[in-house]
């Protein structure tokens, strides 16, 4: 449950989502080509005092619905991943960007739980799995709890924290394939693909930006990979060299590249054509195959007062969120859970409230 007046040690909203590997660095933008949605700039504005207001509302109903379903060992339970480090690390992510710290802040204790879980599965290879109901996940796992414990250890300066941190750095390090990504589990000869690679990459970044050692070439043979797999259209196929583009994919592939901040132009500006290009509609983003997945890495991507777009992305998301949502705070992708859902839901709000 919910606790009363923890609102001592809050951090500005500014400074915790610098913590977060989802800050990417900012560029010029491109023009949106033929075809795309044009932003909408008229009207009440995305930052408006109704919008704002609607958004903290939801937010807040979201926080206290994670809070509330947060088992005392910091998992939540529910879908084909409950107890999932991701799902954990998701949630405390979200906890982190609305401002509190572990132990401090209005989800202070909630987010302390979530570390608590995280570094619990790390192990002293460094890599971060549990085996739940016979099932063990996986690398995308270790990239969403690494870029969290790292946010975590950014805003809080734990040193407990550091040592999980550098050995899942020295993990992802030392299983990078000769192809420069990553898969599903933590071996050179596993290969790659693009979404893995992402969140690894993602998951590197945030490490770095704590002020732990990350080797450059390891992210510099991550961007490679992922550069490698934009196709003609500017999006990004799933293998390098086989298939076409997708949203999902293409969102994480351009927030990795985006928060590497290599120098890259016109990569980064094709990616965020493709976007721009098939930017749904508010009724239509959430009915799409991997909505919410798709949803977390736009949001980091596209939502930047640097992309010219980021009004019409703010809404989209808005509008697809606030319409979505239960009336007990929380929402559902039908697959992998609610505590996933809406974790990523309350992150995305708390990446497009204006700070």
């Amino acid at each position: 449950m919910r606790h009363p007046n923890r609102n001592d040690g809050r951090l500005s909203r500014r400074d915790v989502l610098r913590g977060l590997a989802a800050v990417a660095a900012t560029t010029a933008l491109p023009t949106m080509p033929a075809g795309a949605q044009p932003a909408d700039t008229g009207g009440s504005g995305d930052n408006s005092d109704g919008d704002a207001n609607a958004r903290r509302r939801a937010l807040s109903k979201g926080l206290q619905w994670l809070e509330q379903k947060q088992h005392d060992d910091g998992g939540f339970e529910g879908g084909k991943y409950g107890f999932d480090p991701a799902v954990t690390a998701l949630a405390g992510q979200a906890f982190l960007a609305e401002g509190s710290t572990p132990g401090r802040g209005e989800y202070g204790d909630a987010l302390a739980r979530c570390v608590a879980q995280v570094t619990s599965a790390a192990g002293e290879s460094g890599y971060i799995t549990v085996r739940h109901e016979g099932r063990a996940s996986t690398m995308y796992s270790h990239g969403y709890a690494t870029n969290f414990l790292a946010a975590a250890y950014r805003a809080s300066m734990r040193d407990p924290l550091r040592g999980p941190v550098e050995r899942s750095v020295k993990l992802l390090a030392d299983v990078q394939s000769d192809e420069g990504g990553w898969r599903y589990s933590p071996s050179k000869a596993a290969g790659a693909d693009v979404s893995v690679t992402a969140c690894q990459l993602l998951a590197l970044v945030s490490a770095d930006r704590s002020g732990i050692d990350v080797p450059p070439e390891t992210i510099d043979r991550a961007v490679a990979y992922l550069t490698s797999c934009q196709v003609e259209d500017g999006g990004f196929c799933y293998v390098r060299g086989r298939g076409g583009s997708a949203l999902p994919r293409s969102a994480a592939a351009l927030a990795a590249l985006e928060a590497a901040g290599r120098s890259m132009h016109e990569v980064l500006q094709r990616g965020r054509d493709y976007l721009d290009a098939h930017r749904p509609t508010p009724d239509e983003a959430l009915r799409q195959p991997h909505q919410f997945y798709w949803a977390y890495f736009a949001s980091q991507a596209m939502c930047r007062q640097a992309n010219k777009s980021h009004t019409a992305w703010r809404r989209l998301l808005d509008g697809a969120l606030f319409s979505s949502q239960g009336a007990d705070g929380s929402w559902n992708d039908g697959a992998i859970g609610p505590a996933y859902a809406t974790a990523i839901a309350c992150y995305v709000l708390g990446q497009t409230s204006p700070e």
